[in-house]
């Protein structure tokens, strides 16, 4: 074999193995960034709102449920035992030295305390949040979207890369979404096929 010739092979070779090394460098930084975006994309779902909504509408909500809870049920009994006008001594309450009053109650009799307390919760207790909760759905829409872009670039390389000889796995999910897909095409072609062969029968 002539020199020229070896080296002109040892040189394809070398430009060979620098484009696997290149793809299989771009779908590793691919599948990095699939993996932060599924993070972003969970936190964005899962994490609390905002401690300004929270303090804005939810505690304020929390305390006006409870109290409407407590006032539903008990709130005449009170005022019917207290306004009786042949009381004698003192009512029954809904409470006693070893049941005392309920959070409900609190809430009820003094709710800006109440609120102050579920506050002073939220102010020391530190937490990463997500978008209000109007913001959400949308937010976590663009998410998706763009996740579902990068999986899909993702999933192309692999299938350029096999397709040029380069040895690289789809991702397990890819690999188990396209066999369900196989076995759905399947049962599919199975019942088309059924059908053909009744309706080629019910014709004779």
């Amino acid at each position: 074999m002539k020199a020229g010739l070896v080296d002109t092979l040892t040189t394809v070779a070398a430009q060979l193995v620098s484009a696997c090394a290149k793809v299989l460098e771009e779908d590793h930084q691919l599948r990095l960034r699939i993996a932060a975006h599924r993070r972003t994309l969970d936190h964005a779902r899962d994490a609390p709102v905002p401690a300004a909504e929270i303090l804005r509408s939810r505690i304020p909500a929390t305390v006006q449920e409870a109290s409407g809870h407590f006032l539903s049920q008990y709130g005449r009994q009170i005022v019917q035992g207290l306004g009786d006008p042949n009381l004698v001594g003192s009512i029954r309450l809904p409470w006693d030295m070893d049941n005392p009053p309920s959070w409900a109650f609190l809430c009820a009799s003094v709710p800006d305390l109440a609120t102050t307390m579920l506050t002073r919760i939220v102010e020391q207790v530190p937490f990463e949040p997500s978008v209000p909760s109007t913001e959400r759905p949308a937010h976590v829409q663009r998410l998706e979207s763009e996740l579902l872009a990068l999986e899909q670039a993702e999933e192309r390389l692999v299938d350029q890369a096999r397709a040029a000889g380069v040895s690289i796995d789809h991702r397990p999910e890819v690999v188990t979404r396209r066999a369900q897909e196989a076995r759905q095409a399947q049962r599919e072609q199975a019942l088309e096929d059924e059908r053909r062969r009744r309706q080629a029968l019910a014709t004779r």
